[in-house]
């Protein structure tokens, strides 16, 4: 019996690296979804932090930059939105990418363990046949062993009448 053998095994592992593929780009969506998280949290916690700093300080002054602030603020917002909406759109298409790919290997995956059951089967059959060929190569030696021992102990004295007395 030949060995397994899975053709379709290099594109299985091809499929597999692919998948490693997807989770690390996976992976960096989501550390870019985090960074612009973290930019929002500390440019909320400059806003707050200006405004605490203008109710102590006050004056024209401080209005008129902190409105300053607070307009590129505004823009910075904005952009940081968009930066996490692109960033959510980018991390929605490759966990659909990944759920393709590992899709994909299941279905490799599958393919290949139908085959090895097929050749299991086939080699399990294989090995029955060998099985029942080598014992009946032995029954008939036994057998043909077993007649002429017969035949020799019918074939001496008394011919053919194995332990019976004749009365002779």
């Amino acid at each position: 019996m030949k060995a397994f053998r899975f053709r379709l095994g290099q594109a299985l592992r091809w499929r597999e690296q692919n998948v490693l593929v997807e989770k690390t780009l996976l992976a960096a969506t989501g550390t870019r979804i985090a960074a612009v998280k973290n930019a929002q949290a500390a440019l909320g916690t400059q806003l707050a932090a200006a405004a605490r700093d203008l109710v102590a300080t006050g004056g024209g002054v401080a209005f008129h930059a902190y409105e300053g602030f607070l307009r590129s603020s505004r823009c910075q917002v904005q952009i940081l939105a968009t930066q996490e909406s692109a960033a959510k759109n980018e991390y929605a298409a490759a966990v659909s990418r990944l759920l393709e790919s590992t899709r994909k290997v299941r279905l490799l995956e599958s393919l290949r363990d139908a085959d090895r059951q097929a050749w299991q089967r086939a080699s399990d059959r294989e090995m029955a046949g060998f099985a029942d060929e080598a014992f009946l190569a032995r029954h008939s030696s036994l057998s043909r062993e077993e007649t002429r021992r017969m035949e020799t102990l019918n074939t001496g004295p008394g011919n053919g009448t194995i332990g019976l007395r004749t009365g002779a």
